[in-house]
């Protein structure tokens, strides 16, 4: 994807990404593509909503709010990501899980 960012995002590129990683790629493309693949992505969105989480890059630990990057910047527990911004911060806090 870092050879082309105007692609980012498009079925084609999506589609060459999985022919180059899957040898079942054409089976996750159909169900991307298809009902349920919209449907489990319409669920992770409202889940991602329920939960409140608007960071580009946020997660769940063990039911635990984790974001750690947006808008090209590491993001500082008070901007709202619990655990940390930084890589060590975050690598801590899953550290912690594993206690």
């Amino acid at each position: 994807m870092q050879r082309d960012i105007r692609r980012i995002g498009s079925y084609t590129l999506f589609a060459e990404c999985l022919q180059s990683t899957s040898p079942k790629w054409i089976s996750v493309l159909r169900c991307a593509l298809g009902d349920e693949g919209k449907q489990l992505l319409n669920a992770s969105v409202a889940q991602s909503r329920h939960n409140n989480m608007t960071v580009s890059l946020s997660f769940a630990l063990n039911g635990q709010k984790r974001c750690v990057f947006d808008s090209g910047h590491w993001v500082k527990p008070e901007d709202g990501c619990p655990g940390g911004g930084t890589v060590s911060e975050f690598t801590h806090t899953i550290r912690e899980l594993e206690k």
